[in-house]
């Protein structure tokens, strides 16, 4: 009996994840759709927190921009993974990426004005795609890499984790089945 009450001590005492951090451990879904100086920007983002305190993650977002000069839209969508730690701490999240992947996976265009000539679609599709890369997924990638700041969090439980960043920003994850 005392061997067996010794060795629940030693398997309880060996877990360092607090109540709230045992929560998060798990698959978790994000879906998001803001307005950003103009430009509609959708977000989807799947991640997994270990029990570990790393996690992975994978997401694509979207960004459709409207030229008013030309009435049509250029859609360009960034497809990027994560992996880092996680920690809770003070009613804090805080994540630390230090390996981060982006990628340009698409541009297109839509609107009236989109030309029917293929080549010139084809050209301006390679050209606005390398202009994405180094405007948008480099300094996505600057940005993710290191810490992303603390977010406070408002609400934890088996099917939802909601934080809220500094501009008052809410990003509800919802938790996904194994």
């Amino acid at each position: 009996m005392l061997v067996g009450l010794q060795l629940l001590m030693l398997f309880v005492g060996c877990d360092s994840l607090s109540p709230s951090e045992r929560l998060l451990v798990g698959k978790w879904y994000v879906q998001r759709e803001d307005t950003v100086e103009g430009t509609e920007v959708m977000q989807e983002l799947n991640e997994v927190f270990k029990d570990d305190k790393t996690c992975e993650a994978k997401a694509i977002s979207r960004y459709k921009m409207k030229d008013e000069e030309l009435d049509f839209y250029t859609v360009v969508t960034l497809e990027y993974s994560l992996k880092g730690n996680w920690e809770i701490k003070d009613k804090l999240f805080t994540e630390k990426f230090n390996h981060v992947e982006v990628s340009v996976r698409d541009v297109d265009f839509e609107g009236a004005d989109v030309t029917s000539n293929l080549a010139q679609l084809k050209e301006a599709k390679e050209s606005t795609k390398k202009t994405a890369y180094y405007e948008m997924a480099v300094p996505l990638k600057k940005a993710l890499l290191g810490d992303v700041g603390a977010v406070k969090i408002k609400k934890l439980n088996e099917e939802q984790f909601v934080v809220v960043n500094n501009e008052n920003s809410v990003v509800e994850y919802k938790r996904v089945a194994d």
